[in-house]
């Protein structure tokens, strides 16, 4: 099968939108959504590579972001109708969908909205904390105690090995008494090392598992503490099943 690759526009009701395509036409396409704030120019060369060399595999600006036209969606249903319209656009009338962070939860969007178009769909969200732990290469190490609103939670610096995508090398998890992850701080070194703090709360049991339902991420300072405005990112999950 020829390889081809490049970018081009794709007309939608959002606005032109900015595409990368690459690998072979034939077999079931795979789509792509990035990050919140991400590009095609953000994902790994190794990565596509590895994934386009048998299929086609097709990265997409979101409207407003990066080279695309319109206007960003202010819902997570606005971001997988959008995903939706291109995947039709194309000329597909399925495809596998990866998601990478907020893509991930783009991806569960439209998986429930539209999973007439979708045969499959992998993600790289916030779910896998703390289980991520676990993965060979994965260092920690307690860093002591932290006062917030009232509570003590334990600190644990985290280190990432290179094979690991994500969001810096190195990161700092706050545990409380019960043993649930409060809050998650990193550098993302793709948006040139942003400080974040990111808080997870709203656990409800699903299966035997606790999940964290409320996200709300805030620019850290040097001290540690975290500024109340702006807010950055803002998820809230529900009806959470495993299947």
């Amino acid at each position: 099968m020829e390889q081809t690759s490049g970018n081009g526009r794709l007309d939608t009701s959002h606005g032109r939108l900015a595409i990368r395509e690459d690998g072979p036409d034939g077999g079931i396409p795979l789509i792509l959504l990035q990050r919140f704030s991400g590009t095609v120019d953000d994902w790994d060369p190794a990565l596509i590579k590895a994934i386009s060399a048998d299929r086609r595999a097709i990265c997409l600006d979101s409207a407003g972001i990066g080279r695309s036209e319109g206007r960003m969606p202010e819902t997570i249903a606005g971001m997988a109708a959008a995903a939706a319209e291109v995947i039709g656009r194309l000329g597909f009338k399925h495809a596998d969908v990866l998601g990478w962070s907020l893509g991930g939860v783009v991806a569960q969007q439209l998986a429930r909205d539209a999973p007439h178009l979708l045969t499959g769909i992998a993600m790289w969200t916030y779910l896998n904390m703390p289980f991520l732990l676990a993965s060979p290469g994965v260092i920690s190490r307690p860093a002591g105690e932290w006062r917030e609103n009232g509570e003590t939670w334990q600190r644990l610096d985290v280190t990432f090995p290179p094979g690991i995508a994500t969001h810096s090398t190195l990161q700092t998890l706050y545990i409380d008494d019960v043993g649930l992850l409060k809050r998650h701080d990193y550098n993302v070194e793709i948006a040139g090392n942003t400080p974040g703090a990111h808080y997870v709360d709203g656990y409800v049991e699903a299966q035997g598992l606790l999940f964290p339902t409320a996200r709300r991420i805030y620019p850290r300072q040097p001290d540690g503490s975290s500024l109340a405005e702006p807010l950055v990112v803002s998820i809230d999950l529900s009806d959470i099943r495993l299947g």
